[in-house]
């Protein structure tokens, strides 16, 4: 690309005016030019499209796909004709930019001392972003390629291992939960995806119980994105214990792990924002567990694997229809989308033939050497919560979940609204018949007790540790949900509703929920943790996080927010008995089919959605999309 095709200057006038790119991006562009010390519209180009793709949390920007097109906004009357691939590309290549962007050719592992990598894929990274996803799939392909032979199991023994492990006699279906078991014996990486009750977590106690059976010195580390997320693995793994057939001993172990946060995994270094656990010094265990990985951006998966111990098992669980991390990238999603799911080699393919009666497909060796990950990735697809005590929110979630591209939106949504049953509502409701609705949700008894969220403040302000207990289990069983933080229904609003409701004073009085928005490492308090306001034994109020001895001073909490109203976004992680799904009035980019998804599953017995058919049926057009070329690396570097 030369001057005389397009000009630094007439690209800057373009992202200058055109409204389109923050000034991260315009910034981050002119260094780039600064680094070469000239003047290159196509590196320009590269480096403001790639910031701002990033600051829009996508990994990369995929140059290629955007090469040859042209940039309108026509409200402005403004257009700018991109380079085609080719074009650009060499001009990246040209000497003058060595010192800004490096364009690989080839699968080399080498990180180049530049602001920009352009890979073989066409897609443009900041150096950082490049270094994690190659980072990411070294590890993945290392375990995925890590065959064990399997231990020759006596019929019918994971039918045997947990007590509502169907057989076939029973079951005509293929139970991918047990297949889910054995292909965590046969490789060092299982990845495994569903929606809330089908039983992942119960795999999880599965395989612990089969590998501590074999060896009891077995290390284990579980983790989860945040502290709810952790206390929740824990809580769900002891509650499996007594569905488990196998020694005392084994699940007295069981019954002994704990779970952290990613970050408390991982471990600090004082005075620095570095973990402590890396490549170098790698984490304790010869298992690590990690549940709601949907959640999880690419900076801490990154840095999360190149901490596992070389000859360590990975589990990885979550849900590929959930959103994706709040930060850049959709890890688990791409993960997931790699390879097929539910497929097997030979060896395990027969030995759960042998074991089961079951036969799954197997992986041909042709796919199995196009996608290293066939065999390790395992989805599991019927429900045993839903079907049972709600199974009205059970279809709910199997439809959209299965939505395909062409299906009538329109036709779909109207279907969802009309649905009747004691755990599923669909309403339109102004501002005043909301709040008269969350008048009554507040009012209703939900503790066994007969408390109601009306008594949160006088649970929270007794000072006794009994009442607090109390205080967190009510704020378990509702939470109003909204993607928005603006507007008449936007959490804003909400949680100033909520206040007014339970005349609470202000943000600080007893029972107010306090949601942590910005690490501190000090304190080891993390985005994503809730803390309840409450009275300690002297009458002093503090803030009390669920699970953990120490509270806080008010003043000593990072950025915090009051939560009786959350963002969909950050009750990933977390379940609910009931649930109030505030849909805005309008379409907007935030309503996407994972948006409504991650929503209406957080609802473990009831949903109530407040909204209009129409805002449904578009978000549940809109899918998710991240740029990253994790998926077209997981499939062809092995």
């Amino acid at each position: 690309m030369s001057d005389r095709s397009l000009t630094v200057k007439e690209a800057r006038e373009f992202v200058t005016r055109s409204g389109k790119f923050g000034e991260a991006a315009q910034v981050m562009g002119d260094m780039a030019l600064r680094v070469i010390n000239a003047e290159h519209s196509g590196l320009y180009l590269a480096m403001v499209l790639t910031v701002q793709m990033f600051q829009e949390q996508h990994i990369c920007c995929r140059l290629n796909e955007y090469a040859g097109t042209r940039l309108c906004v026509p409200e402005k009357g403004l257009s700018l004709q991109l380079p085609e691939w080719e074009l650009w590309r060499s001009s990246l290549q040209q000497q003058e930019c060595a010192p800004a962007v490096a364009v690989l050719d080839d699968r080399s592992d080498t990180v180049p001392e530049c602001l920009l990598v352009v890979d073989r894929y066409g897609g443009c990274y900041l150096q950082r972003q490049w270094s994690f996803e190659r980072s990411i799939t070294r590890v993945l392909l290392e375990r995925a390629g890590s065959k064990v032979d399997l231990p020759e199991l006596e019929k019918g023994f994971l039918h045997s291992l947990v007590e509502f492990f169907p057989d076939k006699a029973h079951h005509n279906n293929t139970d991918y939960q047990q297949f889910a078991v054995m292909a965590a014996l046969r490789s060092k990486l299982l990845v495994l995806s569903g929606g809330p009750g089908t039983g992942k977590t119960t795999v999880a106690a599965g395989i612990l119980a089969m590998k501590l059976s074999v060896n009891p010195d077995l290390r284990i580390i579980s983790a989860a994105p945040t502290a709810k997320a952790a206390t929740r693995l824990v809580a769900s793994l002891q509650e499996n214990l007594k569905h488990l057939r196998v020694s005392k001993e084994v699940k007295a172990q069981i019954a002994q792990l704990t779970a952290g946060t990613l970050q408390r995994v991982l471990g600090f270094k004082r005075d620095s924002h570095e973990f402590a656990h890396d490549q170098t010094n790698p984490l304790d265990c010869d298992l690590l567990l990690v549940d709601e990985c949907s959640m999880v951006p690419q900076h801490l998966m990154a840095r999360l694997l190149e901490a596992l111990p070389a000859n360590a098992d990975l589990i990885l669980l979550g849900d590929k229809y959930q959103l994706a991390s709040v930060e850049a990238g959709s890890v688990f999603g791409d993960i997931c989308d790699s390879a097929r799911s539910n497929l097997a080699d030979e060896a395990l393919a027969s030995a759960f033939f042998r074991q089961t009666g079951w036969q799954v497909e197997k992986v041909l060796t042709a796919e199995q050497l196009a996608h290293p990950l066939s065999g390790s990735l395992v989805e599991l697809l019927e429900n045993h919560r839903f079907d049972v005590g709600a199974p009205i929110l059970g279809s709910i979630a199997g439809l959209i979940r299965n939505l395909k591209d062409d299906d009538d939106f329109e036709l779909i949504a109207r279907e969802i609204a009309v649905l009747e049953g004691d755990e599923f509502e669909f309403t339109a409701a102004s501002e005043t018949q909301l709040r008269r609705l969350l008048r009554q949700k507040i009012s209703t008894p939900r503790l066994r007790s007969g408390e109601s969220l009306a008594d949160l403040s006088r649970l929270a302000g007794s000072g006794s540790e009994e009442d607090r207990r109390k205080a967190f289990a009510l704020l378990d069983t509702f939470k109003v949900l909204a993607p928005t933080y603006r507007g008449a229904q936007g959490l804003d609003k909400l949680n100033e509703m909520f206040m007014e409701l339970l005349e609470l004073p202000d943000k600080y009085a007893a029972g107010v929920p306090l949601l942590i928005l910005h690490n501190d490492y000090r304190r080891e308090l993390f985005n994503g943790d809730i803390g309840l306001v409450a009275r300690d034994e002297n009458g002093a109020l503090r803030v009390f996080f669920e699970g953990r001895e120490k509270s806080f001073a008010i003043s000593d909490l990072p950025e915090h927010e009051v939560v009786f109203a959350m963002s969909v976004h950050k009750s990933q992680g977390s379940g609910f008995d009931e649930v109030l799904f505030i849909m805005p009035p309008q379409s907007n980019e935030l309503m996407t089919r994972e948006m409504v998804y991650t929503a209406m599953t957080r609802a473990r017995k009831k949903l109530c959605c407040c909204g209009t058919v129409n805002v449904l049926a578009s978000a549940l057009q809109k899918r998710t999309c991240r740029m990253s070329n994790l998926t077209h690396r997981l499939t062809r570097e092995a």
